[in-house]
């Protein structure tokens, strides 16, 4: 009995091996199941050999249990038979080379005529007897033919390993050597199977590297997002990579759900996973019904890729279209209603990408390529628009104009009430690129921030601003400060205090000269060193103005705990200013920042009708198109002289 110890070691590795793949829901994807199948496969030939073994340690032999030994025998040889072809299946699919070997008919039909073969001698047994037979006392005999069976499954085996050492730059190098593990233990198992064919080692050797392909091939947090339960952003990088370097052509699907950021803040973060769950389920089943041989991905940010060797671009597209079309459906989820707006993008590899770096840098910027007015878009359609170039170039259209300086400095007047002139003005900088032209502010504000150049971009608006006001007569034209905008990152800087400080001497400006408006969401950002640049600026004399209020959530003890001397009004205030309601709202906010303390600014006032009525309430200043737009340095020179003058 103790030679069979091996048998139900084996048999213990691969039930813990099956259980943590049912838990961690490791079968999605083809490289995923195809390792389930070679698991069940060689579960198979372990439980059958472990069986076939007891007869005679534990149970009797006997003529009448001939028949039961021979079809325990038969199921052995066919599963242990179709786990080198898995095994080899398994390592094609892994390498991102299915599309090599599986789609040519000949290479295929290469690959799987060794195991027709066998499976045919095995059947055939019964007539030939060259595998296996029972003697005139019913004792189990290999014949002469078994051999062949083995040598099928090393030639297997080794062509495994040609296929990995052909491909070994697809394959990190503790992967390449999980996979090259079946070589040795397999070799090493079936010498010691035949040369002592009572030991029952070879299923423990097979156990151990399916073991090892486990612990090192099929990580969970690799693998499986656990939010959406569909494949992670990095197994989707890693076969985008293979397919890549293989030479593939395939299909990459985007869904994105953009209000997610608004159904996150909605149904909060459980609900917002449950919900991710139920999309990652709808677009898997509508891939299933049009047959795409896809895997999914979710790459974080409500955003999903579907990836498909399917190359028929109106299967695909109608595909797409109908994903987002049953995904812009609403519906309830634990009694909230939920509305998704779902737009997808159709990729072709390598048609319009041809490179793992030009996908992964499209990816960052995918929601540029989304038509406001339809659901669904080839790539192909926008991607020779000038708009779309720019937004995919916008990295390099900031850095080469921080290289070259393509930066220009407008101001744009701003109006106090109480002295009936312009007093002030706010700096706004604006990029002119010599390809593109004039890039919108909304454009290259966001893209800087996410890529970290605002912090070199604030550092140019501060310089130039101290430059301008140090080279002209601000007596004369009657300015007596200009606003800066602190970016949120330029907030949280360390060195923010020195670096203002150091600027103004530089042009000995004068720190009442300059008035320097942060956000909402930069207050709030990293109170604690908002806290402490601020208030150390404003110990200096330095006066600070909250710009953009009433855009998204006001926090109010922020607004009071800050050394803020001076409150912009939203440009939103004066939109809806129209609705009674909203005026309500208007007035109260006016009389509650006055109690505080606080003046008041209103920002995009472009009618004598809203000028009026602002400035009923008491609002201290104005800016907007009704006195000027943002003007480059000469013209406003020229309007600040003529209307102060």
């Amino acid at each position: 009995m103790g030679i069979l110890n091996f048998d139900i070691c084996a048999l213990i590795i691969l039930t813990i091996l099956a259980v943590s793949i049912v838990s961690r829901k490791m079968y999605l994807g083809r490289s995923n199941r195809l390792f389930v199948i070679l698991l069940i496969s060689i579960a198979v030939s372990t439980i059958t050999d472990l069986l076939a073994g007891m007869f005679g340690p534990v149970f009797k032999i006997r003529s009448d249990n001939t028949a039961i030994r021979a079809l325990i025998d038969y199921v052995y040889f066919v599963a242990r038979n179709i786990s080198p072809l898995i095994y080899i299946l398994y390592v094609i699919s892994y390498t991102g080379v299915w599309h090599i070997y599986v789609r040519n008919r000949q290479k295929f039909i290469a690959i799987l005529i060794p195991c027709i073969f066998s499976l045919i001698f095995i059947l055939s047994n019964p007539l030939t007897g060259l595998i296996f037979y029972f003697d005139e006392k019913q004792n189990y005999c290999r014949g002469s033919g078994s051999v062949i069976i083995y040598l099928i499954a090393i030639s297997y085996i080794i062509a495994s390993s040609v296929i990995m050492i052909r491909f070994r730059r697809l394959l990190t190098r503790d992967k390449f050597l999980a996979l090259m593990s079946q070589l040795p233990v397999s070799l090493i198992t079936v010498f010691l199977q035949l040369l002592i064919p009572g030991l029952f080692v070879e299923m423990f050797g097979s156990a151990i590297v399916v073991l090892i392909i486990s612990t090192i091939l099929q990580r969970g947090e690799e693998i499986l997002d656990p939010l959406s339960g569909v494949q992670s952003y990095n197994a989707s990088l890693d076969a985008l990579k293979k397919s890549f370097n293989t030479g593939r052509s395939f299909r990459v699907i985007y869904i994105s759900i953009i209000n997610s950021g608004n159904l996150r803040t909605y149904l909060g973060m459980d609900r917002f996973n449950i919900m991710l769950k139920d999309v990652g389920t709808r677009i898997t089943r509508t891939c299933n019904i049009y047959r795409l041989k896809s895997d999914v991905y979710y790459l974080q940010n409500g955003t999903f890729a579907i990836i498909t060797g399917e190359l028929d671009m109106e299967v695909v597209s109608t595909a797409a279209a109908s994903i987002v079309d049953g995904l812009n459906r609403p519906f309830e989820l634990q009694h909230f209603k939920i509305e998704p707006e779902c737009k997808s993008c159709v990729v072709r590899c390598p048609e319009d990408i041809d490179d793992y770096e030009g996908i992964v840098n499209f990816e960052r910027t995918l929601k540029q390529a989304f038509d406001r007015d339809k659901p669904s878009v080839l790539l192909s359609e926008v991607i020779n628009s000038d708009d779309f170039k720019l937004k995919s170039e916008i990295d390099d259209v900031i850095a080469s104009a921080i290289e070259h300086r393509n930066f220009q400095m407008y101001y744009q007047p701003i109006y106090s009430a109480k002295r009936m002139k312009f007093v002030s003005a706010e700096a706004l900088i604006r990029l002119i690129d010599d390809k593109y032209g004039f890039v919108s502010p909304g454009l290259f504000i966001p893209a800087a921030e996410a890529s970290g150049a605002i912090h070199q971009i604030g550092d140019y608006v501060l310089d130039a601003v101290c430059r301008f006001m140090a080279g002209q007569d601000l007596k004369k034209m009657g300015l007596e400060c200009v606003e800066i905008n602190l970016s949120v990152a330029q907030c949280v800087e360390s060195d923010l205090v020195s670096k203002i400080l150091d600027t103004l001497d530089k042009y000995d400006i004068d720190v009442s000269r300059v008035n320097f408006e942060i956000t909402e969401t930069a207050a709030d950002f990293d109170p604690t060193m908002v806290d402490r640049n601020v208030n150390r600026l404003s110990q200096k004399g330095i006066k600070f103005s909250l710009d953009d209020y009433g855009t998204g959530y006001s926090n109010i003890k922020r607004v009071t705990a800050l050394p803020i001397d001076l409150v912009k009004l939203d440009k939103s205030f004066v939109d809806e200013m129209d609705d009674p309601q909203m005026w309500i709202v208007i007035k109260n906010t006016v009389n509650m920042l006055h109690e505080m303390k606080k003046d008041i600014l209103v920002e995009g006032v472009e009618e004598e009708k809203t000028l009026n009525r602002f400035l009923n309430l008491g609002c201290e200043y104005i800016q907007g198109y009704y006195f000027s737009r943002p003007l480059p340095e000469k013209e406003f020179i020229k309007f600040m002289l003529e209307h102060n003058g």
